[in-house]
């Protein structure tokens, strides 16, 4: 089994020059690279593009297209820059769609401001190959990089329909510890988008991730057609990933969340429901006015005032 990593960069070279090192020295070449640039306006095409330039050999280039390939022993890497910002799930099906290969078995989308314990990627695959089940993807145990002994996720987060909101399995939570994985997926609604694997099975069968989201909530909707397609989510305790965790685009909770974010997190919400749960629209909509006043309170205006636009059908992305 050969696998491609997907990885996205806006604005945060140094961040995915240190995911591809990192991913580079633990997957004991059995992992070929991808990096998408969503059009960074900082630089950060060239400065990935001078790294991998001056370690590797460029074994084929279209500057036509900003495409390139890169090679060192058994890994290969290429990196694509993208016309605009197509967003998370843009730029992730912008890689996979310019570096796909038949022989590929997987596909593991991670975040570029990750970083992987040795065996990581070992850990999930076996998790495709040791179960009887239909698995289709797997997540990981993600853990703070900056408190690598405490967990962000065990693998995903459970989603309630009836409210919009979500949980993160095992958030807080003391690293290293003891887990029951078959409770975790059973607790498990989706995959953290930070670390799927995701099969090429799932992928010819259900699609790649919609790309209107933009930013949030594509996991959530790309696990539950995969569910409603038959396929099981999986989760490997032992594969550990440390997350910094959205410092480019202020994806913080409360006060720390930009007005991209809550633009987002809130016209997203609404979308899953009404594509997905539309039994639960009413509901959804209603307990988002509680969070427009949660901001109020906060004394974040702009922030409720754009949510607030999103729940009326007036609101348009901040620029």
């Amino acid at each position: 089994m050969r696998t491609l990593a997907i990885l996205v960069n806006w604005r945060r070279a140094s961040d995915t020059i240190a995911c591809i090192e990192c991913l580079v020295k633990n997957t004991g070449g059995e992992l070929d690279i991808a990096v998408c640039d969503n059009a960074s306006p900082d630089g950060s095409f060239e400065e990935i593009y001078s790294h991998l330039a001056e370690n590797y050999t460029a074994v084929k280039v279209d500057q036509a297209r900003d495409v390139f390939h890169f090679s060192r022993r058994e890994v290969l890497i290429g990196l694509v820059r993208a016309p605009a910002n197509l967003g998370f799930a843009g730029g992730n099906n912008l890689a996979y769609s310019t570096f796909k290969l038949a022989s590929y078995t997987h596909y593991w989308f991670l975040n570029n401001d990750t970083e992987i314990a040795e065996g990581c990627l070992l850990a999930m695959l076996q998790k495709f190959t040791a179960s009887e089940r239909r698995v289709g993807m797997c997540g990981s145990t993600m853990v703070y990089f900056h408190d690598k002994r405490t967990v962000q996720a065990l693998g995903g987060s459970t989603y309630r329909p009836w409210a919009g909101t979500m949980r993160e399995i095992g958030n807080g939570t003391s690293w290293p510890a003891s887990v029951n994985e078959e409770a975790i997926e059973a607790e498990m609604s989706y995959v953290c988008g930070a670390s799927m694997l995701v099969s090429a099975e799932l992928i010819r069968d259900v699609g790649l991730m919609r790309e209107d989201y933009f930013l949030f909530f594509e996991e959530i909707d790309w696990c539950e057609r995969a569910r409603r397609a038959g396929y099981k989510l999986a989760y490997a305790s032992n594969a550990i990933v440390y997350h910094k965790e959205g410092v480019a685009i202020g994806t913080g909770t409360g006060a720390k969340r930009s007005l991209l974010a809550e633009y987002y997190g809130m016209r997203n919400r609404l979308l899953v429901a009404w594509r997905l749960f539309p039994w639960t629209f009413p509901s959804v909509w209603l307990i988002g006015w509680l969070q427009v006043a949660r901001r109020a309170l906060q004394r974040r205006p702009a922030n409720a005032w754009i949510m607030a636009k999103v729940l009326c059908g007036l609101g348009k992305r901040p620029v």
